[in-house]
């Protein structure tokens, strides 16, 4: 059995429809099944971010997070994910310099 992959119910639109400032989560998309212990989470560049945070969680309130990270980039390979558990994820822009 795969993973199952949502979008925080919070940026459940921007799976599918990028914000008028052209950040929203490109992939994986609600009810994506991940046939692998690892997923490629992606997004649209923000205007002006240079930091990205995302997060992952087993429920849709976003509070039993199993994991997080941080990168330049508007994409992060997950690893270390349980097939057959169904996972929620998030990211946010953010502006450090």
């Amino acid at each position: 059995m795969g993973l199952f992959l949502y979008a925080d119910k919070l940026f459940k639109e921007m799976c599918t429809d990028v914000l008028e400032n052209g950040f929203g989560m490109t992939y994986p998309h609600n009810n994506t099944v991940v046939n692998s212990d690892s997923v490629f989470l992606s997004w649209t560049k923000a205007d002006l971010a240079d930091r990205y945070t995302y997060r992952i969680a087993t429920d849709a309130a976003m509070e039993n997070i199993v994991m997080r990270g941080s990168t330049s980039a508007n994409v992060a390979k997950v690893s270390g994910l349980t097939p057959g558990v169904t996972y929620y994820w998030s990211v946010e822009a953010e502006n450090i310099s």
